[in-house]
């Protein structure tokens, strides 16, 4: 079998080429200010099992729930700068621990199929807590996912109890086919850290489960959940493959109200600023 490998030259260069495109910006000091001068809520909070933190405007307005999950081997700490952006908007958000990351104590060997999967199983439970939240409009939900947290988003989208009123991905992919094969695919998680499955049979097994589960053909198939997808040019991480077909195939027949799809210029594994507010932008059209 052979395996396409994570390009590390390729990520390590692009990774300080993001870097210096961020300080030439200014734009760690912009998201202090912005954190400083907002006037959001940062609540932590524990739901059943499930560590959160919870971001919103200290006002009695009846707040859209917008979910925002976290990537493979990352946190719900890591999406503080948008959930601030998106609080300071009027949404009510919360970011949530994927299964087995943050504050879960989950060390069970798993594949990124089994955490999106257990992932994805939770929100019913987490977008029920909420439907009883007077401060909270939880009926017209809104999933926003990065990288994994993508992937999440879009096997709740078909798999979920209940139904989005939009969903958002950067820098993922609605294809499973783009982690067959892939060193990145082909891991298990455990204890906090991702570790290489070397075993040949283990690895088309995991070969196997993404085709099974692969969502694409039933994304492509849905009409009434609006979708903006955001990949970048020079993520050498996760590509834009299975992206830009899903484009190709539905370019023609959705208007861009319920389908858009950025392809920015950006480095490394990152979602830039002006992704962020692509995002926002998309939304605003549903509130």
């Amino acid at each position: 079998m052979r395996i396409k490998k994570i390009p590390f030259i390729k990520l390590t260069l692009s990774g300080l080429i993001a870097i210096i495109l961020e300080l030439v910006s200014l734009t760690p000091v912009k998201r202090l200010v912005q954190n400083w001068q907002t006037k959001v809520i940062k609540a932590p909070k524990k739901i059943g099992e499930l560590f959160v933190i919870e971001y919103f405007l200290d006002n009695p307005s009846h707040k859209k729930l917008i979910i925002l999950q976290h990537g493979y081997l990352s946190k719900k700490e890591h999406q503080k700068d948008f959930a601030t952006k998106l609080a300071a908007n009027g949404y009510f958000v919360v970011t949530t621990d994927a299964y087995g990351h943050g504050q879960r104590n989950e060390n069970t060997r798993v594949t990124m199929m089994d955490i999106i999967k257990k992932t994805s199983l939770e929100y019913d439970g987490l977008i029920e807590h909420y439907l009883y939240h007077t401060a909270v409009n939880a009926d017209d939900f809104i999933i926003i996912g990065q990288s994994m947290g993508g992937m999440i988003a879009y096997h709740y989208v078909i798999t979920g109890k209940y139904k989005p009123q939009a969903i958002a991905t950067m820098i993922s992919t609605p294809d499973m086919g783009d982690l067959m094969n892939y060193e990145l695919g082909l891991s298990y998680y455990q204890n906090h850290k991702a570790h290489a499955i070397t075993d040949e049979l283990e690895m088309k097994a995991c070969n196997l489960i993404f085709e099974k589960f692969n969502p694409y053909e039933k994304i492509k198939a849905i009409d009434d959940v609006p979708l903006i997808i955001q990949n970048m040019r020079f993520d050498f991480l996760i590509g834009s493959a299975g992206s830009d077909k899903l484009y190709n195939e539905l370019k023609n027949t959705r208007s861009e109200k319920l389908f858009k799809y950025n392809k920015l210029t950006a480095f490394f594994h990152y979602v830039p600023d002006r992704a962020k507010q692509n995002i926002i932008g998309f939304l605003a059209q549903y509130d």
